[in-house]
């Protein structure tokens, strides 16, 4: 099951962000709902993130939110050079208690890689500088659950801060 967000995350003036999205998910696999599964939970983990990369000055907002089961996330984001990006994943209860944690990979527009998280940490965040004006690719992908294993949630948050700061 794979779900894919294409979104453009452009800085639109000091005010905030224009965001796009559109998702579209192949299905939904078979689900063991339990007491620790909770987007709710996802969500709030990644605002008390949030809260200190706003302290540094980003502009963050929620882009999308997933669980084990749909393997992964991908979406573009528009760029503008000198300008400080963030992206990082809250988790619930059950996706702490999985063996490994979520990973997240950003690319530019030829495939290069720019940041990843790939540490044994259960959250991931990748922050960096734009080198260049266009289109990166964001590719978060949680452990895998097959099978009847917990369903557990993440959610996804992006931040910038223009040059300056």
């Amino acid at each position: 099951m794979k779900a894919k967000l294409h979104a453009t995350l452009s800085a639109v003036s000091l005010a905030g962000l224009l965001f796009n999205s559109s998702l579209s998910a192949a299905g939904i696999g078979e689900a063991s709902f339990g007491v620790v599964s909770s987007a709710y939970d996802a969500r709030n983990d990644a605002r008390k993130i949030a809260t200190k990369f706003m302290a540094r000055g980003f502009r963050i907002i929620p882009i999308a939110h997933g669980d084990n089961k749909t393997s992964r996330i991908e979406f573009d984001v528009e760029v503008i050079k000198g300008t400080d990006y963030v992206f990082f994943v809250g988790i619930d209860q059950g996706m702490e208690k999985l063996t490994d944690g979520v990973d997240m990979y950003v690319r530019d527009d030829i495939g290069n890689m720019i940041a990843q998280d790939t540490r044994p940490f259960k959250r991931a965040a990748v922050e960096f500088a734009a080198s260049y004006n266009g289109v990166m690719t964001v590719l978060v992908d949680p452990p895998r659950a097959p099978g009847r294993v917990q369903l557990c949630h993440f959610a996804l948050m992006a931040g910038y801060q223009p040059s300056g700061y």
